[in-house]
């Protein structure tokens, strides 16, 4: 066929330059390769189909993308459906209402997939925002009271009357150990 398309107008193969142009040389090329092994292999008593030709290559591709396609599946899953609706003996109206029930099962989740998708967004956005801007953020007051000669806390309510310069025995340096 292709042969056929080129011997009638030889300027197809110049049009379809690249890849195409080559895809139907190559297939000229090995059908008639394909013939002449035909011929000798038919003499010979061998019977041999070359199913690597170029196009079938290439249609096996294409079917590939088509099966891997979501309208395919999707078109298969209403066949499939409708089959079994049939093995099932399901009326006409009873199969509308499954549809419609299905249709709105499928509306009702695509609304909370794109509810969580907008909350998830406005979320992430919030995060950047500035709160609380008009609210004035004062430092923390530290009670520091008033620190004697040795480095211990003065403290007016809790003297320490002890022998060691303030020291209570507890420390090296002259500090009490506190736990933090």
């Amino acid at each position: 066929m292709v042969e056929n398309k080129v011997k009638n107008d030889p300027s197809i193969l110049m049009k379809n330059k690249g890849k195409m142009g080559a895809l139907i040389q190559g297939e000229i090329i090995n059908q008639r390769l394909s013939k002449n092994e035909d011929k000798s292999n038919t003499e010979r008593g061998i019977n041999s189909n070359n199913t690597n030709s170029l196009l079938s290559i290439v249609d096996k591709d294409i079917q590939e993308k088509i099966i891997d396609s979501p309208e395919f599946h999707e078109t298969l899953r209403i066949e499939l459906k409708d089959i079994k609706r049939k093995l099932e003996g399901i009326s006409d109206e009873d199969y509308v209402k499954i549809l419609e029930e299905e249709k709105m099962q499928r509306e009702k989740e695509l609304e909370e997939l794109e509810q969580k998708k907008q909350e998830k967004e406005s979320a992430y956005k919030n995060n950047f925002k500035m709160k609380n801007m008009n609210k004035v953020i004062k430092p923390p007051r530290f009670n520091f009271g008033k620190i004697n000669n040795n480095g211990n806390n003065y403290n007016s309510n809790n003297n320490n009357n002890n022998n060691n310069n303030g020291n209570n025995g507890d420390s090296k340096n002259g500090r009490d150990k506190k736990s933090y």
